[in-house]
């Protein structure tokens, strides 16, 4: 008889039942397959030759062309020298001026006595010169005093006339005050008056 059934039993098909019934009501699981991802072809490429290996290369090759680009630049210099040949000096003109007279100084005394009896630092007192016709006379010259001389093509000398208070710019041959310039120097000149000839310093 169905109502001998033990209540274990009758549990145990409560429990069968509901799983049959949660089953159906489950939709069925729908299987999808992953596509392969596509990467684009400049990715592939960076991949493949911008690794860290491949920078690695690059930097290496990089160092070796700079170091080589410095051991020729620092080579070239050296074998260029090599190649200019210097001026041969000439010995023979050396050893002439070697075995040449030698010029020994003279002890000071010797400049001295050239010296003395030279008024080196006077002013323009007249340097006179004892003419063929006996004294100068003095009087033609105590208020002639030489200023300065202008060098060039024509020189000039500037003579001052004291007593007179004139400036007088005269050229070789010409005459100021009966006295005729006779020659111009470098720093004095030569006045003659009838033969008799003196000198007029700066």
């Amino acid at each position: 008889m169905r109502d001998g059934i033990s209540p274990e039993e009758k549990l145990l098909r409560l429990i069968r039942g509901s799983k049959k019934t949660d089953a159906a009501k489950i939709p069925p699981t729908i299987l999808i397959q992953n596509k392969p991802e596509i990467k684009p072809s400049r990715q592939i490429l960076a991949q493949k030759y911008l690794s860290f290996s491949s920078l690695k290369k690059i930097a290496l090759i990089v160092s070796i062309v700079s170091f080589l680009y410095l051991i020729i630049t620092f080579i070239q210099p050296i074998l260029s020298l090599k190649e200019i040949k210097l001026a041969e000096v000439a010995t023979d003109k050396i050893v002439e001026t070697e075995t040449g007279p030698k010029i020994s100084p003279k002890p000071f005394e010797f400049y001295l006595k050239g010296i003395q009896g030279r008024q080196i630092f006077s002013g323009a007192e007249p340097s006179q010169e004892q003419g063929p016709t006996g004294e100068i006379n003095l009087d033609l010259i105590k208020n002639i005093n030489l200023v300065g001389v202008i060098s060039g093509d024509n020189p000039q000398a500037v003579i001052e006339d004291k007593k007179a208070q004139k400036t007088y710019y005269v050229s070789k041959g010409e005459f100021v005050n009966g006295l005729q310039l006779e020659e111009i120097q470098s720093g004095k000149i030569i006045l003659n008056y009838k033969g008799q000839r003196f000198e007029l310093y700066l």
